[in-house]
């Protein structure tokens, strides 16, 4: 059995391990002594007492004096790593900048990440707040919205939901002793309040009989609005708004955060307590225009929710068959609803900006390997000196990490400008764009990847000149020779992943950029050239009658033709391409009677007679409306090609009667005329079936008048205000845009993808192509003896140059057949970002393959030129 005395000297020695192996090496027998000796002298004054106060007094001088040596070796290692780079200044800065440019995109899109995806929602519980849609089954549509009947019977027949409530984007007309205003409004449940978890900044939210027609003549102003309009005035409670020309009064504010901005237009000015009560409620059941959020009641899960709304759906087909049959209720998570879309592009984003952060990572492995190769008489002098490999690798791995950490801290700096530039960028889409900047978590995940990247790319470089040959590099007067073979491999093999991972995000890029274009080039079915529009909502107070709303309209397109440079003007109550559209179900007369549930559909728009004329929207077939086509003669209709093919199959439509269930009995409308398809929502859909009907026989209180102009369009804005304050003083005008602009609106999101991904495959394929050239010139450098005696026994300057270039392209070829095995293999991750394109796309991968050789090989040809150049006399000489 080993003594006690044996026992103790062992846990020293063992507890001697807290200290650097240097310390231990010059101090650690002569501690181990003296700690025996005081063991020995405790033990026999004092007994085991004595022995457990030395281990006591051992264990705290331990604890303190390790880390001080600790502290000090990196101290010293820290000062002497920021001596060598300012001694290599140039070196430095160029590490610096790369590896600053990988950090900084990495964490500027690790914001966007953060704050759309990964930030909790600003509700309590946001898992229990969801969305409920209506599904169409038979055209397999899963998000319909409902209409007011149907959500009355859905919340009082449900047990899963504690709350639920309405949302319907309406703007509104303000009239005050200021310029008219078109507000951006949204009418909601009163209990839309209680279930986001939000209390007014000042003032009382909706009460639960606001919900009543004639008593929700109430207002709640957005807290931006608030402070825009009224200076953040606590007086504006109690205050009148003329909305719609009718007097609501204030009765709170609400905070910023209050949004639900995939269900509503944002940003939101005002909040109205949408009816439950309206006329004609149950007449309308089939109206569906209606959003629903609901709030979960504690312990109820998503499933079971769904599950009772299935049974929910089911009652209501079974009494309310015209409306309801084919109809079923889908129940999906807020935070889905909110970036369910988004998320598969802001994830290929981040792996396409974490490939870029790696090749920067491998050419600064390049850079201090390259350096290594140059410090290795200086460490050789240091490891005769007495230094250990142990010390010189955490020296130098020391020096590695200062150089991160001045990369990061400039990647910050280059973190913030870009997340302003992304957010500058934002197409539209990118939903919680308040939440996007640099906070706490940002930082940290930029500290990891300082930490992470510092150890991954300096400890190739540290082991490699840690363990150099001391007797060879202390040789005086030895001639230079190529590098070690193990040093070559890594350098080959960082040049390899680096132009692999430079494919991968080029054909990546190529993919989406080539799917844009064809996007781009699909016909919309419209001319948006010089095309200017102006949306007009009337007062249901001012203009209660069709036929006043007819009047005023006729005025105003009349007005707007007689405008310097106005070549043609119309009106139509939903633009195409403006994100609003308005469906009707409809019936054919001389077609036979269709079950409940399998009724027709289609897109339904009122329009002047110029309309089509004026849009460049051809007329294929029959005659066009004409301003005969008025409220005393017979009703007609156009309808578009797509509902000739899908409703009119195999006869011939005009002739033919629909009875529009929005007419309400006012007698079929005769097809006269099959016009163009167009695109209504977005380039990427089909176009969908139209009905056309003349404004004079189909008035409504919106309309959208556009004007074509013979010069620059956005001119002719201050005139169409101008126009509609000489009618109407109180009638204010809606956003006036270019049909170009609606046109770009709509392919903004893969825009947005288009031109990132580029941008960092153009990266890539500059730091692949930078990373290539620089181990190919240092190549030459290192080679320049072997060079010089080819040269001196006949070897010719192009022999000279197909060695080089054949060794650049050796590397290049073998990183674009890996890069070309890693994109078959992830391309299809990029399916639901492209338009017209496979993800398998052989043709644009044979062209970014191409690319990157040319690329490489110009990257190979310069260092090879300058290699021809050697003069083998100097050569013989070089050392």
């Amino acid at each position: 059995m080993p003594q006690p005395a044996a026992l103790s000297e062992r846990l020293y020695r063992w507890l001697l391990l807290a200290y650097p192996t240097e310390f231990r090496t010059e101090y650690g027998e002569e501690l181990v002594q003296v700690f025996l000796d005081n063991l020995h002298e405790e033990s026999v004054a004092y007994g085991r007492r004595g022995v457990l106060r030395l281990w006591w007094e051992t264990m705290t001088d331990l604890s303190s004096t390790a880390f001080a040596e600790h502290l000090a070796i990196f101290w010293q290692d820290l000062r002497y790593g920021a001596r060598m780079l300012l001694k290599s200044a140039g070196f430095s800065l160029v590490a610096i900048f790369v590896l600053a440019l990988g950090i900084g995109a990495t964490s500027a899109m690790f914001s966007v990440v953060n704050g759309v995806l990964l930030r909790p929602l600003s509700f309590p519980e946001p898992e229990q707040v969801v969305m409920l849609w209506q599904t169409n089954q038979r055209e397999n549509d899963e998000k319909v919205r409902t209409s007011v009947a149907n959500f009355v019977d859905w919340r009082e027949r449900n047990r899963v939901f504690s709350h639920l409530s309405l949302l319907r984007s309406y703007p509104q007309n303000y009239v005050s002793d200021r310029v008219p205003e078109r507000l951006s409004a949204a009418l909601v449940s009163p209990a839309l309040l209680e279930l986001a978890g939000i209390q007014p900044l000042i003032g009382r939210p909706f009460t639960q009989d606001e919900e009543i027609e004639g008593k929700n003549q109430v207002v709640i102003l957005s807290e931006s609005y608030w402070r825009r309009r009224f200076d953040a005035s606590p007086a504006v409670l109690g205050k009148q708004m003329k909305l719609d020309g009718k007097n609501h009064t204030v009765v709170g504010v609400v905070p910023n955060n209050f949004e639900f901005t995939n269900t509503v237009a944002r940003p939101v000015d005002i909040w109205i307590p949408s009816s439950i009560n309206p006329p004609k409620r149950e007449e309308n059941r089939g109206a569906f225009a209606h959003t629903v959020v609901g709030r979960l009641k504690p312990g109820i899960s998503v499933a079971q929710a769904q599950s009772e709304m299935d049974a929910i759906a089911a009652q209501l087909a079974r009494q309310h068959p015209e409306e309801n049959t084919g109809f079923g209720i889908r129940v999906v998570p807020y935070y889905e609803q909110l970036v369910g879309e988004i998320r598969p592009a802001l994830l290929v984003l981040l792996g396409a900006v974490g490939c870029v952060l790696l090749i920067c990572c491998a050419n600064v492995a390049n850079l201090l390997l390259v350096r290594a190769a140059v410090r290795q008489r200086e460490i050789a002098i240091r490891t005769a000196l007495g230094a250990s490999r142990s010390r010189l690798f955490r020296q130098l791995l020391t020096e590695n990490i200062l150089l991160t950490v001045l990369g990061g801290a400039l990647g910050l700096g280059f973190a913030w400008g870009a997340v302003q530039l992304l957010v500058a960028l934002n197409p539209g889409s990118l939903p919680r764009l308040a939440e996007i900047r640099l906070d706490g978590t940002v930082l940290a995940f930029t500290a990891a990847i300082v930490l992470v990247t510092g150890t991954v790319f300096s400890v190739a470089p540290a082991l490699q000149i840690s363990q150099i040959d001391l007797a060879d590099n202390l040789k005086d007067g030895g001639r230079g020779s190529t590098a070690g073979a193990a040093r070559n491999r890594v350098r080959s093999g960082l040049v390899i992943s680096e132009v692999a991972l430079a494919l991968v995000l080029l054909s990546c890029a190529g993919l989406l950029a080539r799917s844009y274009l064809l996007l781009q080039g699909v016909d919309p079915g419209f001319n948006p050239k010089n095309l200017i529009s102006a949306p007009v909502m009337l007062p249901e107070a001012n203009y209660a009658k069709p036929q006043t709303q007819a009047a005023f309209f006729e005025r105003l397109v009349e007005r707007v033709r007689t405008l310097p440079g106005v070549t043609s003007a119309s009106a139509v109550s939903t633009l195409p391409m403006s994100g609003s559209s308005m469906v009707i179900g409809f019936t054919v007369r001389e077609q036979p009677p269709k079950p409940p549930g399998q009724g027709n559909a289609a897109g339904y728009n009122s329009v002047d007679p110029a309309y089509f004329r004026t849009m460049g929207i051809p007329l294929i077939r029959g005659r066009a409306f004409t301003d005969a086509d008025n409220a005393k003669a017979p009703k007609v209709a156009l309808i578009s090609q797509a509902t000739a093919r899908r409703f009119f199959k195999n006869e011939d439509p005009i002739g033919k009667h629909l009875r529009l269930d929005i007419s309400r009995g006012e007698g079929d409308c005769e097809i006269i005329g099959i016009v163009g398809d167009v695109h209504h929502d977005d380039l990427a859909s089909e176009s969908r079936a139209d009905i056309y009907a003349p404004y004079q026989q189909a008035p409504l209180p919106f309309m959208t008048v556009v004007a074509r102009t013979a010069g620059e369009p956005a001119a002719l804005g201050d005139s169409l205000r101008r126009v509609v304050a000489e009618i109407d003083p109180a009638q204010p005008v809606g956003t006036i845009q270019s049909a170009e602009q609606y046109l770009a609106d709509s392919t903004a999101q893969p825009r947005f993808n288009t031109v990132l991904l580029g941008a960092f495959a153009a990266a890539a394929l500059v730091l692949a192509a930078v990373g290539l050239y620089g181990v190919m010139a240092y190549s030459v450098t290192q080679r320049t003896h072997e060079i010089g005696v080819r040269l001196a026994l006949g070897a010719r300057p192009r022999d000279i140059l197909q060695m080089v270039v054949g060794q650049g392209m050796g590397l290049a070829l073998l990183g674009v057949g890996l890069g070309l095995a890693v994109t078959f293999a992830l391309a299809r991750l990029l399916s639901s970002l492209l338009f017209g394109v496979e993800a398998i796309d052989p043709l644009t991968f044979l062209a970014v393959a191409a690319l990157l050789a040319s690329v490489a090989l110009l990257a190979s040809y310069v260092p090879a030129r300058r290699a021809t150049r050697v003069d083998p006399m100097v050569a013989l000489r070089y050392e």
